[in-house]
């Protein structure tokens, strides 16, 4: 039996605890993230400001290579997103993103190589909130979504082992949107796009992995609801990526 704990950061940290037997693995993660958040309305304009990302994850994956997992992550801007482009939102606004991923996982990996392929039902939550009155919009959806994160290793080394690691994943949801002034619901559908790649290095039994993180959502325009519409909206997260991880 060995079990690895990680702390990982994106400018993301990460702390990951992962057990395997024989070929078995099982992984808890709690991830830390800084970076960049912009929120882009179709027709209206855009504005950016400093973003933060926590992510809590378990896996398990035994050595028939079929497992699965779940994970939390949430997103959040700064309360200073200007009320130019901000359409309805008067003063500073910030937005916030909840994301929740039940899946199943195949790793077909072997030794140090992953490559976790993951299915499975993600269920959003996205909210852009006036920072002085509290009243909101919020975007909440649910749909598939598929990643895949692989680890491949670049040397062989037993005292610094060097592996690339990267992140690809899409998602699609249906979605309904409330408004917090006007009282009214519309219906829409969104896409997602999450990328990253990084460098992982293993120090016996820690490592460090440094990479870059890039998270996109994007909320199609709704249908009609009381004479109004919801207009298409863009939400982008995107930061460095430290891990330090420990193995024992």
């Amino acid at each position: 039996m060995k079990k690895t704990l990680t702390l990982s950061f994106v400018a993301l940290a990460s702390i990951s605890w992962t057990s395997c037997a024989n070929n078995a693995r099982s992984t808890a993660q709690l991830s830390l993230g800084a970076g960049s958040y912009e929120i882009d309305i179709a027709d209206v304009g855009n504005d950016s400001t400093a973003g933060g990302l926590f992510e809590l994850a378990f896996e398990s994956v035994p050595e028939t290579k079929f497992g699965g997992g779940a994970r939390i992550r949430g997103v959040a801007s700064d309360d200073d997103l200007d009320d130019d482009p901000l359409d309805g939102f008067p003063g500073t606004a910030e937005a916030r993103d909840a994301e929740w991923f039940f899946h199943g996982t195949y790793d077909g990996g072997v030794d140090r190589q992953r490559l976790p392929l993951r299915m499975g039902l993600s269920i959003r939550s996205f909210e852009l909130q006036d920072s002085n009155s509290e009243n909101g919009t919020t975007w909440s959806s649910v749909g598939p979504r598929v990643e895949f994160a692989p680890i491949l290793p670049l040397n062989d080394s037993d005292e610094i082992a060097v592996s690339a690691t990267g992140l690809l994943a899409l998602g699609y949801s249906l979605t309904s949107i409330e408004d917090d002034t006007l009282g009214l619901e519309w219906d829409s559908d969104a896409v997602f796009v999450d990328a990253g790649v990084g460098l992982r290095c293993d120090f016996n039994r820690a490592y460090v992995d440094i990479g870059y993180r890039y998270l996109s959502s994007r909320y199609a325009e709704s249908d009609v609801s009381g004479g109004l519409f919801v207009r298409e909206i863009d939400a982008t997260f995107s930061g460095l990526v430290f891990t330090l991880g420990f193995t024992f």
